[in-house]
């Protein structure tokens, strides 16, 4: 009789090995984990540090007459007109004074050597920029923070021929002021129509805190 046959002996380096993998993936998964926190946290610290609300409002020339309690901001964004301020709070302090003041149309070129408005109107809106007086860790200012809807279409600052229109060597720069410190100069748009509203929209979310119709 033939004794019966003596089975393979268990390949420990093989158990070894799946023993390591698994390790691994685990290790890998707690990485990702902690860094896709890492990101949330990092994410959440850039909007805190954005324009978050809008105060109040009033027209550029006026002031409330004594006595006078100014009522709640509403949930949505403050609708305004051309020269109309914007008072801007940042982690819930006063920031800044935002003005979208005159108005420049066009559906020409503006001279001889440039190209006139490839969707039909330039519009350029002059903005000033101040910091309010208690402004402690500056406040950015920025054309992209800024873009126009004509009708219930959004148009981007700088879209179109924007550029080959009025006003185009003084357009608003990106810069951060500080306390009392003024900011100023033109958003380029190129519209299909001389009307429409400029939204101030900064924050990451995308929401908008104000508009001015134009």
């Amino acid at each position: 009789m033939y004794a019966p046959p003596i089975p393979p002996p268990v390949n420990k380096g093989h158990r070894l090995r799946n023993w390591l993998i698994g390790i691994g993936v685990s290790i890998v998964a707690v990485i990702a984990g902690v860094a896709g926190c890492a990101a949330l946290v990092g994410s959440a610290a850039d909007h805190i540090a954005n324009p978050n609300s809008v105060a109040s409002q009033a027209n550029a020339g006026n002031s409330h007459p004594a006595g006078v309690v100014s009522t709640p901001p509403p949930s949505g964004p403050v609708e305004l007109q051309l020269g109309d301020s914007a008072s801007i709070s940042q982690n819930g302090t006063d920031a800044a004074t935002i003005v979208v003041g005159r108005l420049a149309t066009s559906a020409q070129p503006v001279d001889s050597f440039s190209e006139g408005p490839q969707n039909g109107y330039f519009v350029a809106v002059h903005v000033t920029a101040t910091g309010a007086a208690g402004l402690t860790n500056g406040f950015d200012i920025n054309p992209l923070d800024f873009y126009a809807l004509s009708g219930t279409t959004h148009y981007d600052e700088g879209d179109g021929n924007s550029f080959e229109g009025p006003h185009n060597s003084a357009e608003l720069e990106a810069t951060t002021i500080n306390a009392g410190e003024t900011a100023t100069g033109w958003l380029l748009f190129d519209l299909p129509s001389p009307h429409g509203k400029i939204i101030y929209a900064p924050n990451l979310d995308g929401q908008p805190l104000a508009d001015w119709t134009f």
